[in-house]
């Protein structure tokens, strides 16, 4: 049996029994996989993973050691009165 086909039953059993009718299939995809993200997150955080890449997780530590790069030395320019 095929997803509508099985929706297609579902809302004849509801109109049968003077229910409301079922949500259309997919109607509610988005906002579930939405609430599952934030849930892994949240879930993540409180277990004390941030769920970073290994490698991103990496990159930031060693980001952290390296002392902060030095301005660039810009040429000076000299004033218009002195050529």
């Amino acid at each position: 049996m095929t997803l509508h086909q099985q929706y297609a039953l579902d809302l004849m059993r509801a109109a049968q029994r003077q229910e409301a009718p079922p949500p259309a299939p997919g109607r509610h995809d988005v906002e579930t996989l939405r609430a599952l993200r934030a849930h892994r997150r949240t879930d993540r955080i409180l277990r004390g993973r941030l769920g970073l890449l290994p490698r991103l997780r990496a990159a930031l530590a060693a980001r952290r050691t390296r002392p902060a790069p030095a301005a660039p030395v810009l040429p000076r320019r000299r004033p218009a009165d002195c050529r």
